[in-house]
């Protein structure tokens, strides 16, 4: 097709000298070579599309999962933050009753231990007092006896 133009476009052989096209810069435009360009962007361009349509696809479903995976985050927080509020409900309840009767508590069982020690003292006086005035010793006691006075000392 190239040739067909040379032998009908020749402008040395014209009456009318024909200007040619040109762009605003000067270069002398080519159709030929220009339509071809374009037609080959265009190819690009479709290319191009097809990808970021097969992109668009899949951030699609990654924004789907996204979502479910969100929702089901949020669900849990939701969960975590009515256990929080419930842990600390009970929390204050513990501090405002339980807490002042487990300090209670803690004093109790150091009194006891105190009055527990002056009884284990009082006992073993007791026996030694037996012993002195009335002659008891545990290996000499009567088989009918039910009097028994062996000092408890737990450890």
């Amino acid at each position: 097709m190239a040739s067909l133009r040379k032998e009908v476009y020749k402008p040395e052989t014209d009456f009318v000298k024909k200007k040619k096209a040109t762009f605003a810069d000067g270069e002398p435009f080519k159709f030929g070579q220009t339509a071809g360009g374009v037609q080959g962007n265009l190819e690009n361009l479709k290319i191009v599309k097809e990808q970021i349509n097969k992109d668009v696809k899949i951030s699609e479903t990654g924004k789907q999962e996204f979502a479910k995976e969100l929702s089901r985050l949020q669900e849990r927080r939701k969960h975590l933050t009515d256990r929080v509020a419930k842990c600390r409900m009970w929390s204050d309840v513990y501090e405002k009753d339980i807490g002042p009767m487990e300090n209670g508590y803690e004093h109790l069982c150091a009194d006891i231990h105190v009055l527990y020690g002056a009884a284990k003292e009082k006992h073993a006086k007791g026996l030694q007092l037996l012993y002195k005035h009335f002659d008891y010793h545990p290996i000499y006691k009567h088989w009918d006896d039910t009097f028994t006075a062996v000092p408890f000392k737990p450890a």
